[in-house]
């Protein structure tokens, strides 16, 4: 007797902790008892987190919670909503399924961006590097100062050391005393290597006659250059040829099916800083095979597009295996890119004219510090969105000049402007906070 006592006994423990674990485990994965229909049903979990965190939760415009927070909600689609005062609301389309986990990283951008100035005595004609790690500009000598060389020329700056060390980063090339001597500075044109290790700068006078090309090593000795008047279009060449080598290498990094359909049908703009993204701009029609099968869920809920058509902007996330469409720039301004670029891409030589071109065609769109957004400035504005084109958000409509954008390690803008016109001639380069 005493012994079947035990047997029930351990049996109903045994019993019972079965219960719990199953009840944990379905509590996990998104279960829960619905009092009203008396049933158990599956709902799933949306991971709400933000940044700066304590941001407010809304569901259907209704407040839920606050950030980080795990809210269960049943299947369907939802307006998700991350709101926090000083900051732009982030907003998306949500379509939850049952014991799925989606995932909301909001990244909150500030209401009232902060300038800070980068230079203080006016800048000529920046120029921005192929990585955008670096801007070379021209600082006009002040001539009440005796040593001209002490205090203008061609410098060279580093964007990727953070805004707060920009001024320790910056170095002169070139005293201005050294630069040709019937020059117009505003009229001076730059390329860089693909390696980031030297430059061309190119020098016209009034009339837009080439005066002297300099070739100079970004971190060899103050003064040093070479002049390549004659042969600076064998250097280009070469450059060309390793910039489209470059371009096919990091292609190869994506799977061979869609590899090919890359290489022959986009032109590639511009890698994330994580090296996880592409942003490529289409130039003609094509499918973009899937390469993980089935899709993944629960991640990016954003709509992708896998037919991809001639003159339109997408990002390609090789992790998730997903495509995007990306909308900026006119109809107009985007056929006019793919028409060049169809016509320059296979070349062997670039010429001097186009290479300056190619130089200026995407300066109005590229990717922020994160890797999940990117910056674009349209109108007299800049905008961020996400990496799958939503959440667009205008963070910035102050005076800038739109030939110039740029994004700093430090997760600041860094753009070209004139606060003070009526006083300075020149603009100086500014980074503006939107955190």
């Amino acid at each position: 007797m005493v012994y079947l006592k035990r047997s029930a006994i351990a049996l109903l423990i045994i019993i019972a902790i079965l219960a719990v674990a199953v009840t944990i485990i379905l509590f996990a994965r998104g279960y829960r008892f619905n009092l009203n229909n008396g049933e158990l049903g599956s709902k799933g979990i949306l991971v709400a987190n933000s940044a700066p965190n304590n941001a407010q939760i809304y569901v259907d415009s209704k407040f839920v919670s606050l950030t980080s927070d795990n809210v269960y909600l049943s299947p369907g689609k939802y307006q998700i909503s991350i709101r926090k005062e000083g900051y732009s609301n982030w907003n998306k389309e949500f379509t939850i399924k049952g014991e799925v986990v989606s995932r909301v990283d909001a990244q909150l951008f500030s209401s009232n961006p902060s300038l800070s100035p980068l230079t203080n005595s006016g800048v000529v004609g920046p120029y921005l590097s192929p990585l955008k790690d670096k801007v070379s500009y021209i600082i006009m000598p002040n001539e009440t100062q005796l040593t001209l060389e002490e205090n203008g020329g061609l410098m060279i700056g580093n964007l990727k050391t953070g805004t707060l060390n920009f001024f320790k980063q910056h170095n002169l090339l070139l005293p201005y005393s050294s630069l040709p001597l019937t020059m117009v500075p505003d009229k001076t044109q730059v390329i860089f290597s693909n390696n980031e290790k030297n430059l061309l700068a190119f020098f016209y006078d009034e009339y837009d006659n080439l005066l002297a090309v300099y070739l100079m090593s970004i971190n060899g000795s103050q003064g040093d250059y070479l002049d390549v008047t004659l042969s600076y279009q064998q250097l280009l060449d070469q450059w060309w040829q390793e910039k489209t080598s470059l371009q096919q290498k990091i292609y190869d990094t994506a799977k061979p099916k869609l590899r090919k359909v890359l290489n022959n049908n986009t032109y590639l703009v511009e890698v994330s800083p994580d090296k996880s993204k592409f942003l490529y701009l289409a130039l003609n029609d094509a499918l973009l095979p899937r390469i993980i099968v089935p899709a993944l869920i629960g991640s990016v809920p954003t709509k992708e597009i896998r037919e991809i058509k001639a003159a339109n902007f997408y990002v390609y996330d090789k992790k998730e295996d997903k495509n995007f469409l990306i909308k900026n720039y006119s109809d107009e301004a985007r056929q006019e890119m793919a028409q060049f670029l169809n016509e320059v891409r296979l070349s062997e030589s670039l010429a001097l004219l186009d290479w300056l071109k190619l130089n200026q065609l995407f300066n109005q769109l590229t990717w922020y510090s994160d890797s999940r957004h990117l910056i674009a400035s349209h109108n007299g504005t800049i905008s961020v969105m996400e990496y799958d084109g939503a959440n667009k958000i205008l963070v910035y409509s102050g005076p800038f000049e739109e030939n110039f954008l740029a994004a700093s390690s430090d997760g600041r803008l860094v753009v070209l402007t004139n606060i003070n016109p009526k006083k300075n001639v020149l603009a100086d380069l500014y980074s503006v906070s939107i955190k």
